[in-house]
């Protein structure tokens, strides 16, 4: 196609009313005005004599030196993806150069995908994201810079943004501080009983344990202010698809709904907001336990009212998944994983190409056993068990979810006793463990089907992955299946703060609740 990029004049302004219609959904006067302003420079794209797109950058110097500001950018919907868009930001770059300008900024919807790639292929990076930036339709932006100085860039262009995450117990709240990928600090605050006995729910307890998280950030000597953004664990709220959510007020008033307010996590989104509005910065959560990706087929059981639903350790299980894709050189979303993560509760997710196409309840009765959780109970025992009264029916769910498993078995819910008591010879330990690794074989080998081929990596993630008694037994199972990858431990925080850079380095969008 050919086209040019000229300087607009006012005998365009209909077109370019329509254009900007089109695109932004208003008709703003100072369009108009802009082609008589001596600091704004306007032009439009022609293709066959019709304007198709345009763009109006202004000098602002008069604000900050070597400063000016794209006001605004459109092309017709019917061209696009021909390459007019980076014609005109390419004019407007040439521009700025010819003017002087070397520091120049735009906003883009966060939802604008297609303008973020190409406004990042030529340079700019995002600083900031607002949320509610566009009055006409709500919707959230990006703030993007892009520095022609490469001192200037190197001393704006910041990558060490310093991030507060924040991850609450029932007990504890862990938090950790980084600068850009760098952990600065990773500490455990223990909550006294007499403390947060005081409160009569746990959501109760926000402005105390965000005072607390306050106290000890001072008492490290860290300044709160110079912080870029805070991250929180997400908490029980609606099923959404996996990433980095902003936080804003609806998300905060369902993590104050009746199931949501039972689990310590939410208080993670709450604090997040709290602190982040309180400095004027993003707060976000990253991939919460509710998570839902899983394919209509999987949830149908085979009792109508009974459907399966997804709850799973989405954080860390996309965390690990995200990372063995880096190293082996192919893109999350280009991959096909299954990842078992164990710890208190386990749960088994089959990762096609960026979605969790299945996976196991890791807190309600699916999947393996684990150290605090029975797993799959056949639902006839079960209930025989319940009418013969060997189980108390109103404690049933917290025996299912706190006291079976391991536990039930052997008496404790620490692994590493589990172990100890292995290499010392007890063989009821030693089946227990090897019941727990055929358990979670079994699962992994169940998970083959929505893979529909062979995946590029089995990997055996959480707390319980430092066992080499445990995931020696699991491999036995399913080594012939593809290569075992171990990343021990949770990185819970690590994944946190990873989520939240992302998002304000521009690598992805923050998405909405």
């Amino acid at each position: 196609m050919e086209y040019a990029v000229e300087k607009m004049t006012s005998k365009d302004m209909a077109e370019v009313y329509r254009i900007n219609l089109e695109a932004f959904g208003d008709e703003p006067e100072w369009l108009e005005e802009a082609v008589g302003d001596s600091d704004a420079f306007c032009f439009v794209a022609r293709s066959s004599g019709k304007v198709v797109g345009h763009a109006i950058i202004y000098n602002n110097t008069w604000i900050t030196p070597n400063y000016c500001k794209i006001a605004t950018i459109a092309v017709s919907k019917a061209y696009h993806g021909k390459g007019i868009g980076k014609a005109l930001i390419l004019k407007i770059l040439d521009t700025a150069k010819e003017l002087g300008l070397d520091r120049i900024k735009l906003e883009v919807d966060t939802e604008n995908y297609g303008a973020m790639k190409l406004y990042k292929s030529l340079g700019f990076r995002t600083h900031e994201f607002k949320e509610g930036y566009y009055y006409q339709t709500g919707g959230d932006a990006y703030i993007m810079w892009r520095f022609e100085d490469k001192k200037t860039e190197e001393i704006n262009m910041r990558n060490d943004f310093k991030v507060l995450a924040i991850n609450p117990g029932s007990t504890s709240t862990k938090i950790a501080l980084f600068n850009g990928d760098e952990t600065l600090e990773v500490i455990v605050v223990r909550h006294e009983k007499e403390d947060i006995d005081k409160y009569s729910g746990i959501l109760e307890q926000d402005e105390y344990r965000e005072r607390v998280i306050k106290e000890c950030l001072k008492e490290k000597g860290f300044d709160i202010n110079t912080l870029d953004v805070v991250v929180g664990r997400g908490g029980l709220i609606k099923p959404m698809a996996s990433g980095t959510y902003s936080i804003n007020e609806a998300m905060v008033n369902d993590l104050h709904l009746p199931f949501a307010a039972n689990h310590a996590s939410s208080l993670g989104g709450i604090i997040a907001k709290r602190i982040g509005d309180s400095l004027g910065i993003p707060s976000f959560i990253v991939d919460p336990v509710v998570v839902d990706e899983m394919l209509p087929i999987a949830k149908l059981t085979g009792l109508k009212d009974a459907p399966r639903r997804s709850l799973f350790h989405a954080l860390n299980q996309k965390a690990v998944a995200r990372r063995c894709a880096k190293q082996i050189g192919k893109p999350y979303e280009d991959c096909k994983f299954i990842v078992a993560h164990m710890g208190g509760g386990v749960s088994v997710g089959a990762h096609v190409l960026g979605q969790v196409l299945d996976v196991t309840d890791g807190m309600f009765g699916e999947g393996p056993m684990s150290p605090e959780r029975g797993g799959a109970i056949p639902v006839v025992t079960l209930l025989d068990a319940i009418i013969s009264g060997k189980l108390d029916i109103k404690e049933t769910r917290s025996k299912l979810t706190k006291n079976s498993g391991v536990v039930d078995h052997l008496g404790t819910n620490s692994f590493i006793e589990v172990c100890d008591r292995v290499k010392a010879g007890d063989e009821e330990a030693k089946f227990v463990l090897e019941a727990m690794a055929y358990q979670t074989a079994k699962n992994i080998c169940m998970m083959m089907a929505p893979i529909q081929g062979k995946p590029d990596a089995i990997i055996l993630t959480g707390g319980l992955a430092y066992a080499d008694l445990l995931t020696d037994e699991i491999k036995k199972y399913i080594s012939h299946l593809a290569e075992v990858v171990v990343y021990p431990g949770e990185g819970e925080m690590e994944a946190l703060a990873e989520g939240a850079l992302r998002v304000i380095r521009g690598e992805e969008s923050a998405k909405v609740y």
